[in-house]
Formats: structure tokens, sequence, C-alpha cells
């Protein structure tokens, strides 16, 4: 037997003698000391090994990698009445244990959802904060209420093909409102009246006024030029308003109308002008 480990069980006889010790622990550690896991208090291991040293690694977070290793390679040791001695062989491996599986959890977590680790920069929050709010998805192209005045109102920019501009009117909730019966175009081409009932009238020289309702009373105005809704593709959209109008009060008497224009901006209302 070595003289350190001598002066080692000298030590832990003098720990027990005084009371510092317990006889199970001066039994556990002699046991460690004649196995040859102990260290001598003259002898003490590197810092690194030390386990307050691996504690702090773990507590650290992002280092704890490091502790994992530690644990990992070798022994541990921490101090114990004066004495330096391993943790046992189970805690070392439960603690590198748990470490490992911490390890696997921020792997899954990046390969699985990668967008969580993205850090965006005081411009890009800035940029984000500025961006307008998306429009809805819905057949509409801007929220309605129960509120007849609030106008839905799709921006459809002019030069639009009528045909184009026609099937988003429609997809947005507006209905043809035309004034056929009393349309002097509609009783020279009835047919095309028919198959386009939004024809308020047209001129000769090829101007076009249809007109489109939706539920809640707001209208839409559209100027057309080219030859007919039915030509060739090459009637275009010139002009678009938009009107909302309050439904009816109780007494059947229309209230005040309020108009906007496709930008959404208030206009004055063609009986107002």
């Amino acid at each position: 037997m070595s003289t350190d480990r001598v002066s080692a069980l000298e030590k832990l006889v003098q720990l027990k003698a005084n009371g510092t010790i317990t006889q199970d622990e001066f039994e556990r550690e002699k046991a460690k000391l004649l196995a040859g896991e102990g260290r001598t208090t003259s002898t003490s291991p590197p810092v690194h090994r030390r386990l307050w040293f691996v504690v702090t690694l773990t507590c650290l977070l992002v280092t704890f990698w490091l502790a994992l290793f530690i644990l990992a390679s070798g022994p541990v040791y921490r101090k114990k009445a004066g004495v330096w001695s391993p943790i046992s062989n189970g805690a070392r491996r439960i603690y590198a244990g748990f470490l490992f599986l911490w390890i696997l959890a921020l792997l899954a977590k990046a390969i699985f959802h990668p967008g969580d680790w993205e850090v965006q920069t005081p411009a890009q929050q800035t940029s984000s904060a500025t961006q307008p709010v998306a429009a809805p998805t819905n057949n509409a192209q801007a929220a309605t209420t129960t509120d007849a005045k609030v106008c839905v109102a799709p921006a459809i920019p002019n030069g639009t093909p009528y045909l184009v501009a026609r099937a988003r009117l429609i997809a947005s909730g507006y209905e043809p409102h035309g004034q056929t019966d009393s349309s002097t175009f509609c009783a020279l081409d009835p047919a095309t009246c028919r198959q386009f009932p939004e024809i308020d009238d047209c001129s000769a020289d090829g101007y076009c006024k249809m007109v489109f309702q939706a539920k809640n009373g707001a209208t839409a105005t559209v100027g057309t030029f080219g030859d007919g809704p039915n030509g060739d593709g090459a009637t275009t959209l010139e002009k678009l308003t938009y009107s909302c109008q309050e439904k009816p009060d109780q007494a059947g008497a229309p209230t005040d109308a309020t108009s906007q224009d496709q930008q959404g901006m208030p206009v004055v209302p063609e009986d107002r002008q």
C-alpha cells in the first residue's frame, strides 16, 4: 500500500474519531481507497475533473456539451471530509445520459423546426413592423362588416380587359345591376344585354357604362371602351368607381350615401357634383 493511501486512511480514522464522518461514510471511503478508487488529500484532481466545475459548465447552457465530454471521458471528483473521491460510475452515467438526451432534443429541434432558430436583425424587425397588413384571401378583396357603408373594393387598374375585371367584381360579391330595360343600346342589341345584364348603356363611339351591386347596397360603376363586352377582348376598363350607400330606413327612404374610388379614397357621388 502506498504512503499516500496510508495517509488517507489515517485521515479517515481521525475524521471518524472526532465525529466528522459517520461509520457508514468511513467504511465507504475506506473501501474506495482500498480498491484504488480514491484520491489522497495531497493529490488534488485537475480543475476540469471536479464536480463543481462540471455543474458550472452545465448551468452555463452553451457549454453543457463540454460537461458531457468530461463525464464520458473519465472520473469526476468531489471533496468530502477533506478527501477527493470520484462520484460513482452509476451517478456519472446518469448525469451524462441526461446531457446526451438534451443534445438529441436540440438536434431534433434544429432539423424539424429550423425557423425557430432564426434571429431577426433590428432592420428586419423594423421592416416587419412597417409592412402593411395583407388583404383577406376570401372572395372579397377588402373586409366587409354588417355596416352597409363599408365598400368591398377590389383594386382593378385601368386598361384591364373587361372580361377579367368583370370576373373579379363578381368574385368579390358584386352582381350585374344595369338598367337594360330603359337602355337605348339594349333596345338595339338585346342579345348582348341578356348576356351582360350589367350594361347600363353604350354610346356609338365605343364607350359603355356597366353597373354592379353588392348585397350591402354598394355599387361599382365601370366605364369601358372597345367593341363591346362580347368583343374579341380589346374592350378594356377605363374607369372604376365604388359607391357605398346605407340600407333604407324603416320608412323605406335611403339615408346618406358616400363613395370611394378603387384606392379607397372618398369621392363625391355623381348626384352631388
